[in-house]
């Protein structure tokens, strides 16, 4: 038997490759050094590009993570204004004060 095509190999790896051209292939590569040799090659760039795919596709956010920001947009809301609300009231007895201190005959 000839050397096995990259492309053949490729399909090996992937599970593609019929079963019984997977019988004949994979006694080919248990004979064959320089087979067995390409294969694990390909084996370990399939896993290279599989963890670089996997670092510059993270997963989608799920349902919870949705949720999540959802709930605290809601309550960071609330007390944001009432956060403000107190703080504007503060300011306007703050200047009522001093506006009513300067007034003469107050």
């Amino acid at each position: 038997m000839m050397h096995a095509a990259e492309g053949t190999l490729l399909e090996m790896l992937d599970g593609r490759l019929p079963r019984l051209h997977y019988a004949q292939l994979q006694a080919h590569v248990a004979e064959c050094a320089s087979c067995a040799a390409e294969l694990d090659r390909l084996r370990r760039l399939s896993v290279t590009f599989h963890g670089a795919m996997a670092v510059l596709d993270p997963p989608a956010p799920t349902r919870a993570a949705y949720a999540a920001v959802r709930s605290r947009r809601r309550g960071g809301w609330m007390t944001d204004t009432r956060r403000t609300l107190a703080r504007a009231a503060m300011l306007v007895l703050g200047v009522v004060g001093v506006a009513s201190a300067t007034l003469p005959g107050s």
